[in-house]
């Protein structure tokens, strides 16, 4: 283009020269003021008179600009591109040659002294200013870097956000002629690969950015793994942040000690563990908010609130699997559709409610319709399913707590509140969640795990970290056909053949969970269960238990509440349970319950929260018949809780739940504690 507009105006000038020569006259026709070097009429230059105008003021870099014999504007010998060392000042240059457009050392902020020009043997400071010669004065913003200045205007001195190890993004200067990094952006620090990602000097666990992933020793200082504090180091928590009253709190023991903090029931202040104190409680909102579809929320004379004047919830059909976390509850009916109930602080009921609890059920949503499952597992304080939506068929769900990956989806948020998809994983049948981990099995018979792998409950081997956050394979595993998370073990049956299987479990083995004989030592991959047909295999805090081919009941680990069924120590290896057979096992933290042949449930192990559902909480060394189940198709034990599913036609597959339920976790629509099962509301 620019072409163009110059052969036009050579033709122009071709055309007014020959003219003026044919017709032997100095002034064009109708100016006949035109090179007495005055701009005048409609003249744009007389001569060498431009009226101040500059190649630049024409859109070009630079060049000299001209005057046609006619006083029209010629920018023949303008340019687009920077000369430095022609003399004229362009558009990109402080200065050329001589030129220095009028500038002295005193127009830069010195006291004096001879400015000149650097020329074009300086590189990239050719046609800059050289204050060389200036004296005094220390000026900033002339881009001209003296004394202690670290930078000025756009001239960094070569410097950049990676040269002064401060990651990545832009280094600009500010006005005081100092860097400023705040667009410099630090890699996070990975917590166990031994290098310094975060370039403070600390690596792993030795950097304070580690101390929710490593574990911590109390004392040293600092917050890690499962403490609260350190000493006078209270994470700027207080009594009233922690809605325990008023008072100075304090640290005992990495935790925060509740009876540092004053409230009393009745004095209108909402103390440790108070719901409300009169009406001057935080978090009374209304029936509805707590799943309920009316009615009016009361507060107690314990302080807690009282749900029983609150009426109605959404109804629960046909329910078809039930699993019980630490503190929650979640159920699949008929139709697919997932309900939890329980302990929410973690976003483990996937309902993004902001109460910390639901007394009863609550339907789940995901992209923009009923969230749909398969097969679905409560943990500690997550969740994970196997996705029944259109579109996300077989894709893993997970929701809740996600301090050691255990989501699965390869963030590093602390929770996440709504159903996440873990979409690197498809064609999943079953999910299992631990406490702090997942395990996934694929329609292959290959296993996948994830989240905390401290004591080698991944199973994944040796060469990783002390946490995943997304699935990785369990190599040393192939045709599954059953998983089971524990506390922090995990158990896996495999197919030999039609008639035979084995049993592997990986993981923590400190109470002999993982039923090798004599032998107390982690594995971090999956070891054989010796002569262990396995038809089933459950695994609670450390104990775990297993069906054989044969019906026959085996438990094994830890043994200090009973919770293998018999009375005396602890075994490294399966011990039958004896006396009965049974076709269902499910494990709670320490207590275990199974379905018999007969159709009854019977339970063992703790029942201080009457989680054994025999009526009072004491606990049993053998197996007691939960009180008024018949004909029981499903159970689930959780942290202090049980779940189960009662095959009656004319309930309609009743789902019943006792024990613990300050959370309400039970669901039956109150918080007190349930020594018989109770039917969950909304059935």
């Amino acid at each position: 283009m620019k072409n163009r507009i110059i052969i036009s105006f050579l033709f122009i000038f071709w055309v007014f020269s020959g003219c003026s020569l044919l017709v032997e006259v100095k002034d064009p026709p109708g100016n006949p003021s035109c090179g007495d070097g005055q701009i005048s009429d409609d003249e744009q230059c007389d001569g060498s008179n431009l009226g101040g105008d500059t190649c630049q003021q024409h859109g070009f870099i630079g060049g000299q600009l001209g005057c046609t014999s006619t006083c029209v504007i010629n920018t023949i010998g303008c340019t687009d591109d920077a000369n430095c060392g022609d003399g004229q000042v362009d558009a990109e240059e402080q200065c050329d040659g001589l030129n220095l457009k009028n500038k002295n050392c005193l127009d830069l902020g010195f006291d004096g002294g001879t400015l000149s020009c650097f020329g074009v043997d300086h590189g990239d400071s050719a046609c800059t200013f050289n204050t060389s010669q200036c004296v005094g004065g220390n000026p900033c913003g002339n881009e001209v870097i003296e004394a202690e200045e670290q930078c000025d205007g756009a001239n960094l001195n070569g410097q950049t956000c990676e040269s002064l190890n401060m990651g990545t993004g832009t280094l600009v200067c500010k006005d005081d002629c100092r860097f400023d990094t705040s667009n410099c952006y630090l890699p996070a620090e990975i917590c166990d690969d031994g290098a310094d990602n975060d370039v403070d000097g600390l690596t792993d666990c030795d950097d304070p950015d580690c101390q929710s992933f490593c574990a911590g020793v109390c004392g040293d200082g600092w917050i890690g793994g499962s403490e609260q504090c350190d000493g006078d180091i209270l994470n700027g928590q207080s009594c009233e942040l922690l809605n325990w009253g008023t008072g100075e709190l304090t640290c005992v023991n990495c935790q925060f000690d509740p009876g540092s903090c004053a409230g009393t029931c009745g004095d209108s202040l909402l103390g440790y563990e108070e719901e409300c104190d009169g009406t001057a409680s935080t978090i009374m909102t209304t029936c509805h908010d707590w799943g309920f579809y009316s009615g009016n929320l009361m507060c107690n004379g314990d302080c807690r609130l009282d749900f029983s004047q609150c009426t109605g919830n959404i109804g629960l059909s046909t329910p078809t699997l039930v699993s019980s976390g630490q503190a929650h509850t979640c159920t699949i009916i008929g139709s697919m559709m997932v309900y939890c109930w329980g302990w929410d602080q973690h976003g483990q009921l996937g309902i993004q409610s902001g109460q910390m609890y639901q007394p009863v059920p609550v339907p789940l949503s995901f992209t923009g319709t009923w969230m749909l499952a398969t097969h679905l597992s409560a943990g500690g304080m997550h969740t994970c399913a196997v996705s029944g939506n259109v579109g996300f068929m077989g894709i893993v769900l997970c929701w809740g707590n996600n301090t050691m990956g255990q989501i699965g989806n390869g963030s590093t948020a602390t929770i996440e509140p709504l159903p996440v998809p873990i979409l690197n994983i498809t064609n999943i049948t079953a999910v299992a969640a631990g406490f702090e981990h997942t395990c996934a099995l694929h329609n292959s018979g290959l296993v996948y795990c994830w989240g905390a792998n401290t004591f080698g409950q991944l199973g994944l081997g040796a060469g990783h970290g002390t946490s995943e956050n997304q699935p990785t394979l369990v190599t040393s595993l192939t045709n599954i056909i059953a998983i089971s998370a524990g506390f922090n073990h995990t158990c896996a049956i495999q197919q030999i053949d039609a008639v035979t299987n084995a049993l592997y479990c990986w993981g923590a083995n400190n109470a002999g969970q993982l039923g090798v004989s004599n032998n107390y030592v982690d594995s971090n991959i999956p070891v054989p269960v010796m002569t262990f047909n396995a038809r089933a295999v459950a695994c609670g805090q450390s104990h775990t238990c297993g069906i054989k081919s044969d019906n026959s009941l085996w438990c094994w680990g830890a043994n200090d509440v009973n919770q293998l069924g018999y009375s005396g120590s602890g075994n490294t290896i399966p011990v039958q349970v004896p006396g009965f057979t049974a076709n269902s096992i499910t494990a709670g933290a320490n207590h275990t319950c199974a379905i018999l042949g007969d159709g009854k449930a019977r339970c063992w192990g703790s029942n201080v929260f009457g989680q054994l559902g025999i009526g009072y909480p004491s606990a049993s060394g053998t197996p007691e018949e939960v009180n008024g189940l018949d004909n029981v198709s499903m159970i689930s034990g959780g942290g202090e809780h049980t779940c189960a599913f009662i095959n009656d036609v004319n309930l309609n597959y009743p789902l019943s739940c006792w024990g613990e339920n300050w959370y309400g976790q039970v669901g039956n629509g109150n918080t007190a504690d349930q020594y018989y099962p109770a039917l969950v509301m909304g059935q």
